[in-house]
């Protein structure tokens, strides 16, 4: 039990730590590698009311829609922000009563508490707050075709309440590209809060009041096993938005392998229908295809890849990868001169190498080698606390924790910034080629 609390406490640190918002760049970075935010409160739903606000202005400048459908959109816009305000209020004075008692040794009631194979989540629950909306037709297609995008999504993560077509997610940009494909009149709500390792997660829940639901699960799955076998590829891609698990390390191999999650009654009837492989013991089932099959998705999006492009997530841009050439691996170069040498501390009794490496464009890193992975994975726990993200790589016998130039951006610390600059420019002064001079210069311009 102590464990559990004393996991507890760590996730609310992180909930509660102090933060600026996140940019827009920030933003869009975190939604196209995970598909979400991590960081405190305040930065999450800052974050989220910065990307709801810039999709909506993108999907007004490449959709052609009527002046009611522009102002339909603009309030639907307006009712996720007002409701992610008030989760953020409601939150933070909810958090902070349960660290207090957290404090004290014990998880209140007002926190679930819930394990599973040696992993736990911590839900949090708040009044639900709503709102009824409409969300305008995008895509402009027929009812037929927008039943080929609603497959996939019931086949994954859509669900039903009552009669009604309904989603839950954590990830902001599927809120819009479920509603694309179920547009119409539409309830909003956000009544959970998940403290997770990378910061707080907000449940939103959508009820389309427009869309009847017509299948369950497993007959959903069953129509697009249908349309997959006859080489229609819509209701994948759908089934990929929600069930799809991305995995960067097969793309960056060019190693094209769309892995879905599914239950292992679903595996072994979709293993016997459909080309597709499944590893011991994982929970995912693996389609066949390779490159040709990323590029087949992409073609089917048609209007939809539209909006896919707009909102920029993760599953869409690992599809994506099969359009970007190939990068020659290289070991990093590392900016030399041991007379040179950059310390910060960038949370509180951590100390830190700073290190310019030199490949591709140049880069910036706070690095500090740990002999055991368990004392870099505390280091990193710890550094999370604070709302950065680190890296944890094996070198040698131990390991490196490092932070990378997005990540030490962060640090709003004047004395860091001060210590960063003061560095790079005694670096810049013994500079031996014109290359690594630019590199450095471009660097000074971006802790300026």
């Amino acid at each position: 039990m102590e464990a559990v609390v004393n996991e507890a406490r760590k996730r609310l640190e992180i909930a509660l730590a102090p933060q600026k918002p996140p940019t827009l760049e920030e933003v869009l970075a975190e939604i196209g590698r995970r598909g979400v935010l991590s960081g405190s409160l305040d930065r999450v739903v800052e974050g989220y009311k910065n990307y709801v606000s810039y999709v909506t202005g993108k999907v007004l400048e490449v959709f052609k829609l009527s002046d009611r459908e522009v102002s339909a959109l603009q309030s639907f816009s307006h009712d996720i922000i007002t409701i992610l305000e008030k989760v953020r209020q409601e939150s933070g004075q909810k958090l902070n009563v349960i660290k207090r008692e957290i404090d004290k040794g014990y998880i209140p009631n007002s926190v679930k508490v819930v394990e599973y194979k040696g992993h736990v989540s911590f839900y949090v629950y708040l009044r639900r707050h709503s709102a009824y909306s409409h969300f305008p037709d995008l895509l402009k297609v027929s009812r037929d075709e927008l039943e080929m995008f609603q497959i996939g999504w019931r086949a994954s993560d859509e669900t039903a309440i009552g009669n009604l077509a309904a989603m839950g997610t954590t990830q902001p940009w599927q809120v819009f590209a479920w509603l694309a494909a179920r547009p119409g009149e539409v309830k909003l709500e956000v009544g959970t809060l998940i403290l997770t390792r990378r910061g707080p997660s907000l449940m939103f829940f959508l009820t389309s009041l427009d869309w009847e639901q017509k299948w369950d699960k497993s007959v959903a799955i069953k129509h697009a096993v249908k349309y997959i076998q006859q080489g229609e590829y819509r209701p994948l891609l759908t089934w990929w938005l929600g069930d799809g698990s991305v995995k960067w390390s097969f793309v960056e191999k060019r190693r094209y392998k769309l892995r879905i999650a599914v239950g292992d009654e679903i595996k072994r009837a979709l293993l016997s229908e459909i080309a597709s492989y499944a590893e011991r013991d994982q929970r995912y089932v693996y389609i066949k295809g390779g490159k040709a099959l990323f590029k087949s998705l992409i073609e089917a999006a048609g209007r939809y890849g539209e909006l896919l492009e707009i909102l920029g997530p993760h599953k869409w841009l690992y599809l994506k990868t099969v359009y970007k050439p190939r990068k020659k691996r290289r070991k990093p170069t590392y900016a030399g001169g041991r007379r040179i040498k950059g310390l910060i501390d960038p949370i509180p009794g951590v100390v830190m190498n700073l290190l310019i490496v030199f490949n591709e464009g140049g880069a910036l890193w706070a690095t500090k080698y740990l002999p055991t992975r368990e004392e870099a994975e505390n280091l990193a726990t710890a550094l999370r606390a604070y709302g950065l993200e680190p890296r944890v790589v094996k070198q040698g016998p131990g390991f490196t924790v490092y932070l990378p130039t997005s990540e030490l951006r962060k640090i709003a610390s004047e004395k860091v910034r001060r210590a960063i600059i003061q560095f790079l420019e005694e670096k810049l002064k013994h500079a031996t080629s014109q290359r690594h001079k630019t590199i450095i210069e471009r660097l000074i311009k971006k802790f300026n």
